[in-house]
């Protein structure tokens, strides 16, 4: 609730936004809970689809769902000012630092000349979730700090013959 509540109080009459999810939303955008599975559709219907973290996430990195779930669906994730250094999205995720830089983000991507931008880094945001955060990259980094490089190797090979890639690794860093 740190932006959303005064955003939908004040934009309103300017903006569709619509807000999903659990716990006692008092506004008249809220629509409840989403059924499973129905975050995907919404992430990738909505032109953007903002990371607002809980306080502790600035404190410890604290990767949440939704900086993963939002590319995966084909959605536009903007995130407020956590650290993505892990993820491999810091600069390719727009960020806002306050209330002030959020509006302003959000007008400057509902611009429609700024469309091609948008969906230019939603390609970006989904290509980085893909390659460095599959099962296959987690695999591969447990299996070589457990000192089992052959097997870790064998991880990223299956990758590559399984989707067609030349140098998966390397093109995810």
């Amino acid at each position: 609730d740190k932006y959303l509540t005064k955003y939908c109080n004040e934009q309103w009459k300017r903006k569709n936004v619509k807000v999903f999810g659990g716990g006692g939303w008092d506004l008249p955008q809220y629509l409840g809970q989403l059924a499973y599975g129905e975050d995907s559709k919404v992430f990738a219907s909505a032109t953007i689809c903002p990371n607002i973290s809980e306080e502790h996430s600035y404190v410890i990195q604290d990767l949440i769902e939704r900086i993963f779930k939002v590319p995966c669906s084909d959605g536009f994730l903007i995130c407020d000012n956590v650290d993505l250094t892990e993820t491999g999205l810091k600069g390719i995720v727009p960020q806002f630092g306050n209330y002030e830089d959020f509006v302003t983000l959000t007008d400057y991507f509902l611009r429609p000349e700024n469309n091609n931008e948008r969906l230019g880094l939603i390609s970006k945001q989904k290509a980085c979730i893909t390659y460095q955060h599959s099962y296959h990259e987690r695999m591969y980094k447990l299996l070589k700090t457990l000192n089992f490089h052959a097997e870790a190797e064998a991880v990223l090979n299956r990758k590559k013959e399984q989707f067609g890639l030349s140098s998966i690794y390397t093109e995810a860093k």
